[in-house]
């Protein structure tokens, strides 16, 4: 069984502590010491200046503008008149860490609310260089060319083509423990009796960064069960993750072709959301276990990032395994339940850049080489 990881010393006094600095002259002298130190340090980095009087880059682009070493580059390009622009690269970066050392030449992100949110949280920031442009990882979920004939896309999977499909989209092994229990207890109360309406299988989406490995012997034990393996360039020893354009099409097409999403809260709810899809996430821990694992699935989901669209209606959130089987049963039955507030989520998500952002970025990023002042237009 898992147990709860006890709260550190350190833990205990940054919880005692942070009610104190819930202000903004606290958050502006904060603000103030991290731009001292990161100055500082941008001084000693010589092999950065070096690397960049090498390479005379005209703009720097940094789509993992939180990391330490592109604080740094950031702060030494633009001592060298460099222009620095960057983009999140994911959902949850801003709302995990919305502080930003120093003041790029332009800061774009995926929606007005998000922009919003990280002009509150950054005074150094000016409201003209940051800019809404949706996010190129969604732009593929419009491109129809790479939608597979359904027949075709079950053969690659396995399933049977007549009977719909189940996508559970799996999370990092860092992130929920023993995460197939909650698959085996569907798998076994709802599947397997053949309760649901239609009844479904269930394709495993494995997580790029690792899953559960339990997720393998489910698909060898169930024959309604089937994995989706990623293709992605994973190394970490350089932190570089991508996903490759075969995985890209095979991902899409799951997405496609699948009737219902289960998931816990993730940026999976915006890639079915995209497709007009039905998800239920999950807000239980996995059963049979002593104690809550570190990350409980019953708090995450109430967090300000997904408690809005748990709100909206745009996804479900299944506080037990009965309620899982029962929502994702209701999806199977009238797929067009909560359609409206899927489409709304997408339209606030993406500053109405889903399908096209790419275009949007690039004309911003050569607008920031070829103006003193990026655009200040919005969407």
């Amino acid at each position: 069984a898992i147990q709860q990881k006890p709260q550190s010393p350190l833990a205990k006094v940054k919880a005692r502590i942070a009610p104190l600095l819930a202000n903004e002259t606290s958050l502006r002298a904060i603000d103030s010491i991290q731009f001292r130190l990161a100055r500082a340090a941008m001084k000693k980095a010589f092999a950065a200046r070096e690397m960049l009087e090498r390479l005379h880059p005209q703009i720097i682009m940094a789509a993992d503008y939180l990391s330490p070493s592109s604080n740094i580059i950031f702060l030494v390009a633009q001592d060298m008149g460099i222009k620095t622009t960057g983009l999140p690269i994911n959902w949850n970066n801003v709302y995990k860490c919305a502080r930003i050392f120093g003041e790029p030449d332009l800061q774009m992100v995926w929606s007005e609310e998000m922009r919003q949110f990280l002009l509150d949280r950054n005074p150094r920031l000016l409201p003209g260089k940051v800019i809404a442009t949706g996010c190129p990882q969604f732009d593929f979920h419009t491109d129809k060319s790479l939608i597979m004939p359904r027949e075709e896309f079950a053969e690659v999977i396995g399933f049977d083509p007549n009977r719909p499909v189940i996508c559970y989209s799996a999370a990092s092994l860092k992130t929920v423990r023993r995460e197939a229990r909650i698959l085996r207890c569907f798998l076994e109360e709802a599947i397997k009796n053949k309760s649901l309406f239609g009844e479904p299988q269930v394709v495993v989406r494995l997580n790029p960064i690792g899953s559960d490995p339990e997720f393998l012997d489910l698909a060898r034990e169930y024959p309604d069960c089937f994995l989706c393996e990623p293709g992605w360039d994973v190394r970490r020893s350089i932190s570089w993750i991508c996903s490759s354009m075969a995985d890209i099409k095979m991902w899409m097409n799951l997405i496609y072709h699948s009737a219902v999403n289960i998931s816990i809260p993730s940026t999976v709810i915006l890639d079915f959301a995209g497709m007009n899809r039905p998800i239920v996430n999950v807000g239980y821990d996995p059963p049979d276990l002593e104690s809550n694992p570190y990350i409980s699935l019953s708090d995450v989901w109430k967090q300000d990032l997904y408690r809005p669209i748990i709100e909206l209606g745009a996804a479900k959130i299944a506080l037990n395994k009965a309620e899982l089987s029962e929502f994702v049963d209701g999806y199977l039955r009238n797929p067009s339940d909560g359609t409206a507030e899927r489409q709304d989520l997408t339209r606030s998500s993406f500053a109405g850049c889903f399908g096209n952002s790419s275009e949007r970025i690039v004309a911003e990023v050569v607008n920031l080489t070829r103006q003193n002042e990026p655009s200040i237009s919005m969407v």
